[in-house]
């Protein structure tokens, strides 16, 4: 489980961290947040959906179907998609609301902070931020910022009623089981069609309107998931097949030439 320090001078001033290879730390990861922002650039690629946690709606990207892979991270920790969700791209950084001073303050995952003096400085002799940290920084802000302009969005596409459970009933690979998945909700599209001007005009306010088919249409991504969980799979059953064929090799001992 992550564990996340506050980036602190006084206690991290001559403390380095330690760059991340690739995206090890979302191998797992069965979905992952996705920002007003980005929805043109993600559509192509992700199917989009909304979980429910805390009595909020919050929209996100599918990478995988409940199991303990995510289907985007490749056996070499690379993303094997030319576009990588904002919400990946800071780590091992992340702002996290201060409970002391009620404020989002900069933190890193504390398996990455370093002593090793090849690894990069969090400050700078003259006690500021590296400027390794400050283009990260900024990046989290505007993240952040926007963030809360999603989350107004998907209120008001909740506001508006237009959310239902989507139960999805999947085969995650090649000779696997089906799933059923009870945690995503979409947009009803009959609903979204049968609102009001009213009703349209407070979803355009909040930009609301351009999620609702932002959703709609990446479910036409799902085919694409299904397939990359299909190839996993043909993956997997083919180190495990290999590695079946190399035991008949394996040394089992000295051979007694004379029993033949």
């Amino acid at each position: 489980m992550t564990s996340w320090k506050v980036i602190s001078r006084s206690e991290h001033n001559q403390t380095n961290w330690r760059r991340r290879q690739g995206y090890e730390f979302a191998a797992d990861h069965q979905v992952v947040e996705v920002l007003l922002a980005e929805l043109s650039s993600v559509l192509p690629h992700y199917v989009l959906g909304f979980i429910k946690r805390e009595d909020q709606y919050h929209l996100v990207a599918v990478l995988g179907f409940g199991g303990d892979r995510n289907y985007f991270a490749g056996p070499d920790n690379k993303w094997v998609c030319e576009v990588v969700p904002a919400a990946l791209r800071a780590y091992p950084f992340r702002l996290i609301t201060s409970s002391e001073a009620e404020e989002k303050v900069l933190c890193i995952d504390e398996g990455y902070l370093s002593e090793d003096s090849e690894d990069t400085p969090l400050f700078q002799e003259d006690g500021e931020l590296d400027s390794s940290i400050t283009g990260v920084l900024d990046f989290l802000n505007s993240c952040d910022h926007n963030r809360d302009l999603t989350q107004r969005a998907c209120n008001s596409v909740a506001g508006a009623g237009i959310i239902e459970p989507w139960p999805l009933k999947i085969s995650a690979g090649v000779d696997e089981e089906e799933v059923t998945i009870e945690w995503l909700y979409r947009i009803n599209e009959t609903a979204l069609n049968s609102l009001s001007r009213t009703g349209l005009a407070e979803l355009r306010s909040t930009s609301a309107l351009p999620l609702a088919y932002a959703q709609l249409f990446s479910m036409n991504q799902l085919k694409g998931l299904v397939k990359r969980a299909e190839l996993i799979s043909l993956q997997a059953a083919r180190v495990e097949s290999n590695k079946s064929a190399s035991s008949l090799f394996e040394d089992e001992g000295s051979l007694n030439f004379d029993l033949i």
